[in-house]
């Protein structure tokens, strides 16, 4: 028996000791097994093409997938180094201006310091400068025409007589 299950006998051998119809039958199922196998391995031929297909287009769509999503990611890294960066500069540019501010505003009060008290406003602990006398002339000018180009003194009367004189 062991000899019919592995396919070692013959159909000659089965015939002798089993009879015609039970070689018959054996044969048959031997027959079918063979067809049976045959298909079978035609369908695992075709199943592992078909399952090299199907994973050499799921390696093609993950591959794809990757790279856009890398190409993503490094837009998205360089949007947020780019957003990072402008932050920097805000600060660094927040900085310079509140230091020109600040300086500004010390010489606004130095400057308002000074017109209010005077020079001393920039060294309040000096001692008080020497006062220089000054002397003006009280006597009446020299000239007869001011600075401002008007005539002065009896000229100008005799212009405002010539001039009324003039309008008669």
């Amino acid at each position: 028996m062991e000899k019919l299950t592995k396919g070692q006998l013959t159909w000659t051998e089965l015939r002798k000791q089993y009879g015609s119809h039970v070689a018959g039958a054996i044969a048959k199922i031997r027959k079918l097994n063979s067809e049976f196998d045959s298909e079978m391995s035609k369908i695992d031929a075709q199943d592992r093409a078909d399952l090299l297909r199907i994973d050499q287009k799921r390696k093609h769509a993950l591959t794809e997938v990757a790279a856009q999503l890398h190409h993503d990611l490094q837009a998205e890294l360089w949007r947020h180094e780019n957003k990072i960066s402008s932050i920097e500069n805000k600060q660094t540019v927040q900085a310079e201006r509140q230091a020109i501010t600040t300086g500004l505003r010390e010489k606004r009060q130095k400057l308002l310091a000074r017109a209010r008290f005077g020079s001393r406003a920039l060294e309040p602990n000096q001692s008080p400068q020497e006062v220089i006398p000054v002397t003006s002339q009280t006597s009446a000018p020299a000239s007869s025409v001011s600075a401002t180009g008007t005539v002065r003194g009896w000229g100008a009367m005799l212009g405002n007589l010539w001039q009324k004189l003039g309008e008669r």
